[in-house]
């Protein structure tokens, strides 16, 4: 902000207390924020500009704090086994954001406007380790247009990958991401409140390794908070298909959870028409729950393009579905 524009601000709001304390806040938070840049020729000895920016995640979480930005610019980011941040048990959390914003503040990573960047998984490959691509623990963070692709599962019992994994953050924004095109689960929540997960993408994920290679874990979106207190959860505006399990499956949530908006089709399948796992389009859930939502609106109906129903209602309760869609059988 220019410094003679900071000035006539402040003598505008002489003798308005309120107003002028702002006003300073509003500076002050200002003059700590920074944005910081990776780029796919960029170096992590660099400084972080646009002109010289970063060449990992990893650095770039390292410098950051609340207020700040990351900007991915466009291209695709091959991630190597050297950049996994941290590996506890059986879990190989790639990226570990942990750090959290604020409510002024947010820490926000985005695709660089106009670009679209695409984070490939494909080399990482720990042995007998579920990959965690984006493992967010971190509040007030905001993910906006970048892409997972290729993440892979090395286990070959029962198992799962998933491209972004949020467990214990409040107050996120996931918005306009695309999971596609490997082994992993899109989304997967196990823990916060007041997160929405806005017009975002799974589709073409298919778990071929473990168990009988059916990918019966591989669904588009999983909502499976375990405890009542997580709730204002939200799936907006997002869609799901050819993953080889469900489109969207919350049978695992122990509180209210809205799904608002979003499509399910042709899950359970693979692109080639190859008949994989369950396919249901809405699998509802929520074991453990007492008491049963009191509104739901109406659903479009859904002929042969879920292998399962549209709605599978394994224990319907508390949950409420806006508006949820399925192609028709011509699409």
């Amino acid at each position: 902000m220019h410094i003679n524009r900071i000035v006539s601000s402040i003598n505008l709001l002489k003798g308005k207390k309120v107003s002028y304390t702002m006003m300073l806040l509003f500076i002050a938070l200002s003059a700590t924020s920074k944005i910081v840049y990776i780029a796919t020729d960029g170096n992590d000895s660099n400084p972080g500009t646009i002109t010289s920016p970063y060449a990992t995640l990893n650095k770039a979480q390292s410098v950051v704090a609340a207020g700040d930005t990351v900007y991915f610019r466009g291209g695709t980011y091959s991630v190597s086994e050297s950049q996994i941040m941290e590996i506890s048990g059986i879990f190989a959390r790639v990226f570990k954001l942990d750090k959290s914003g604020n409510a002024a503040q947010r820490i926000c990573y985005f695709g660089y406007p106009g670009e679209r960047p695409v984070f490939d998984l494909t080399a990482v490959k720990p042995a007998d380790k579920r990959v965690y691509v984006f493992f967010v623990s971190g509040s007030y963070l905001h993910f906006r247009n970048f892409e997972v692709v290729g993440t892979q599962v090395t286990i070959t019992e029962h198992t799962q990958s998933e491209c972004f994994h949020h467990e214990g953050g409040n107050n996120c924004i996931y918005e306009n991401l695309a999971m596609h095109d490997g082994m992993a689960v899109g989304f997967y929540i196990t823990k916060g409140s007041n997160n929405l997960i806005l017009n975002c993408d799974a589709y073409n994920n298919w778990d071929n390794v473990s168990e009988d290679k059916k990918g019966g874990n591989t669904d588009g979106f999983g909502g499976h908070v375990n405890n009542a207190m997580y709730t204002g959860n939200v799936f907006r505006g997002c869609r799901a298909w050819y993953n080889s399990d469900d489109g969207f499956d919350l049978i695992n949530c122990f509180a209210p959870f809205v799904i608002e908006n979003c499509w399910a089709f042709k899950n359970g399948y693979s692109p080639a028409g190859e008949n994989l796992a369950n396919g249901a389009g809405f699998k509802s859930g929520g074991y453990g729950m007492s008491g049963y939502s009191s509104a739901h609106r109406p659903f479009l109906p859904c002929r042969r393009e879920q292998k399962s129903r549209l709605l599978r209602e394994s224990s319907f309760r508390r949950f409420r579905f806006y508006q949820q869609y399925c192609l028709p059988q011509s699409f």
